[in-house]
């Protein structure tokens, strides 16, 4: 049986200089989630579809992850329930 887990990514700040990151706990569990056995894995990051924090997470190892665009500050409620509604992760 395969389950299907959703990891939610996001961009974080180096806590000295203030550049644009992955966040230390999103990539953690990112980290555990890669470990599980017979797993699919979909990783959502909701925000600058060109976040540099983004190639940080892909280079963890997961196939790919799935963008969900978003201006700065718009409320992501809406179009994340809207993407686990359709993909329905475990």
């Amino acid at each position: 049986m395969t389950l299907t887990v959703a990891v939610l990514v996001s961009e974080g700040r180096h806590p000295v200089s203030g550049r644009v990151r992955r966040a230390d706990c999103d990539a953690r569990a990112l980290e555990l989630a890669l470990c599980l056995p017979y797993t699919e894995l979909l990783v959502i990051h909701a925000g600058a579809e060109r976040s540099p924090a983004l190639p940080s997470y892909l280079g963890m190892g997961p196939g790919e992850a799935t963008v969900i665009p978003l201006k700065e500050g718009a409320d992501p409620t809406a179009p994340l329930t809207e993407l686990l509604t359709a993909r329905r992760p475990d």
